[in-house]
């Protein structure tokens, strides 16, 4: 028990300094779970709108996007949400997870942080201990709150069973990602390496899924966002794929703390790469600098938007079935009744994607900005660059990647 000596005071710490971002994350999830339920219960409150949708939605395309259909022989609103928004609400709280785990582990070791707490008679595995439990009282709260809103805004078909469901999905797979976090911060040199690898490795469920519900099914049922899905909240509440993604988690969470023990703090399990004995003259410069900081996030994000966009690109032959003879759908996109409704719908779409480039811009001028408060940036300013070079060199940086980023995502959409 030593080992875990001060966790509650250490749990009140990152308590404190998170509140803020985790608020935020909060807010943001718990939104788009209501906006979500109270779209589908005003705008597909006809049951013959909602029967017209399964026909539209079972296609390779669309079961890629959201999903197999579920309740085809009766698609209520609660078959609607569950096989629209699953994938797409788990894929949102596992991102906020790893960030959250990374943070609050990799992070504050690389600035030194652990160093200072591990000085003071706390135990090893106290700071990590504090970390998870955060992140579970992150993800109940979310899981609560979230069969609140489905309990209160849905109508008689969502039952409370495939409420709390669906709340326990949502909960649990934020623990589950945010318990591969910690095992890849373990692992990794690096807060940047582990984000990268746990992002990966989310996107690399989420393609199996693609895959296992496209096609070779058993890659699904691999995936844990897959085999969440399978619990069909509103249709059949499966609560098995819970159990096997508890067990999943657990395994996770023990094998992470015993690696702790094996490895130095500072380092990772993982060997680092080996870098080059000298600078390029690129690197020498500060927009040679500026691109190797960030030239992870930024292929990160041009793979992801890409996707995207092929993705969103792939439904647009089926658009028209799926909008049609939908008279709430007409109104809300036909505010131009001289131009065809599914040239206006793209448009919007169009719309919603640019909007998705401006997080790896903002990313880019945060990144400036997380450079000064660890003082590196200082190096930049005591030779011949001026505060205000470096900051155009960003700006300009951050301007090209929106225009890359948005021809890429275009392009692919098309």
């Amino acid at each position: 028990m030593q080992s875990f000596k001060q966790s509650k005071k250490l749990l009140y710490f990152s308590l404190k300094r998170e509140k803020i971002k985790l608020l935020f994350w909060l807010t943001g999830c718990l939104s788009f779970v209501l906006i979500g339920i109270i779209a589908f219960v005003f705008i597909y409150d006809d049951p013959i709108d909602r029967q017209a949708m399964v026909g539209a939605m079972s296609n390779p395309a669309m079961e890629a996007l959201f999903g197999k259909v579920i309740g085809i022989d009766n698609y209520t609103i609660g078959a609607m949400y569950s096989h629209t928004m699953t994938v797409m609400t788990l894929s949102l709280i596992s991102i906020s997870a790893i960030l959250l785990v990374v943070r609050n582990t990799r992070l504050e070791e690389e600035e030194g942080m652990i160093e200072v707490f591990r000085a003071l008679p706390t135990g090893k595995l106290a700071h990590t201990t504090s970390a998870m439990t955060l992140l579970a009282i992150y993800n109940i709260i979310l899981a609560v709150l979230s069969t609140i809103i489905l309990i209160a805004f849905g109508d008689n078909s969502m039952d409370v069973n495939g409420a709390v469901l669906t709340g326990v999905i949502y909960g649990l797979v934020g623990i589950f990602y945010g318990s591969v976090a910690l095992l890849f911060s373990q692992l990794s040199s690096s807060s940047r390496n582990a984000t990268m690898y746990s992002l990966l490795f989310l996107g690399l469920t989420y393609l199996m899924r693609i895959i296992g519900d496209t096609g070779i099914e058993w890659l699904s049922w691999m995936s844990p966002l897959g085999l969440l899905y399978r619990t069909k909240p509103f249709v059949t509440n499966d609560w098995m794929p819970v159990l096997l993604i508890l067990i999943g988690t657990l395994l996770f969470i023990s094998i992470a703390f015993v690696l702790q023990n094996y490895r130095d703090l500072g380092s990772g399990l993982l060997p680092s790469k080996a870098g080059s004995r000298s600078a390029s003259k690129l690197l020498k410069t500060v927009p040679g600098l500026a691109l190797n900081l960030l030239k992870t996030p930024l292929l990160i994000w041009t793979l992801s938007l890409i996707v995207l966009g092929v993705t969103y690109g792939s439904v647009m032959g089926d658009l028209e079935t799926l909008i049609a003879g939908n008279e709430v759908i007409g109104k809300i996109i036909e505010n131009n009744p001289d131009q065809n409704i599914v040239k206006q719908f793209i448009a919007i779409i169009l719309g919603l994607l640019s909007i998705a480039t401006v997080i790896p811009v903002v990313q880019i001028l945060m990144k400036l900005y997380s450079e000064e408060k660890k003082g590196r940036s200082v190096y930049l300013l005591v030779g011949k660059h001026s505060r205000n070079y470096v900051l155009g060199v960003f700006v300009a940086l951050s301007f090209l990647s929106s225009l890359l980023l948005q021809t890429a995502q275009v392009t692919t959409f098309a």
